[in-house]
């Protein structure tokens, strides 16, 4: 791993330092970083780690940057992961806004936290009623989450107005075969699949509506059709 490359065990000394600091221990936080010595010239040679630690992470980043070694690399995402944490901490001290809950739902999607998605897409949606794309997105967090009636729900409208947009017919026929509704499902991810025939989504979907149908012998082909 790139810790293990690094030239001193900085790395664990900073990870304690930081752990102190967040707890409430500025004092145990600076003797800790104390423990790393470094030569007179050690700053000149190694800024992105000076920086670092005197918390100007961009400077941090510009200095790592420069460098391809293990610690350039190192100090890159170590930097990088401060700032969107500082860009984060001030995102959520911003007025409310469609943006806002934006970014706090796509958070949450990345942590797998779907319920607290459809919150905040539920949010921005109140904030700017009728956008269509946190529409979608809203459908969607419902979906990930296993509400398929709330997907359904959310997704329908949407669809009158883009009967051709592929995204929502999936999502639509999605819903739908979860329901166990395949008879309505059948048409919208026939459609699916005409609209992106190079997705084999609609096409599995499709023999597992069939399935649902009890027309396994229908299902055979379509399966197939995918197992290389």
């Amino acid at each position: 791993s790139v810790e293990g490359q690094l030239p001193s065990m900085v790395t664990i000394h900073e990870a304690i330092a930081q752990i102190y600091e967040r707890s409430g221990h500025a004092a145990w936080a600076a003797l800790e970083r104390k423990r790393v010595v470094l030569p007179a010239d050690g700053c000149a040679q190694r800024k992105p780690l000076c920086e670092f630690r005197a918390g100007r992470y961009q400077s941090a980043l510009d200095g790592a940057l420069v460098g391809s070694d293990p610690e350039s690399r190192y100090w890159q995402a170590r930097a990088a992961r401060e700032l969107a944490r500082a860009a984060y901490a001030h995102l959520d001290s911003l007025p409310d806004s469609p943006e806002r809950r934006a970014s706090r739902a796509a958070i949450a999607r990345a942590e797998d936290r779907h319920e607290d998605g459809v919150t905040e897409l539920t949010a921005a949606l109140t904030l700017a009623p009728g956008n269509p794309t946190l529409t979608f997105e809203l459908a969607t967090a419902c979906y990930a989450a296993r509400n398929y009636e709330q997907a359904l729900a959310t997704v329908t409208p949407a669809l009158r107005a883009r009967p051709d947009d592929p995204r929502l017919v999936k999502l639509a026929g999605y819903s739908l075969l979860q329901l166990r509704r395949p008879e309505e499902a059948l048409p919208l991810l026939q459609r699916a699949a005409t609209l992106d025939p190079s997705d084999p989504g609609p096409q599995l979907a499709l023999a597992r509506t069939q399935v649902q149908r009890g027309g396994q012998a229908a299902a055979i082909p379509l399966i197939e059709a995918h197992l290389g």
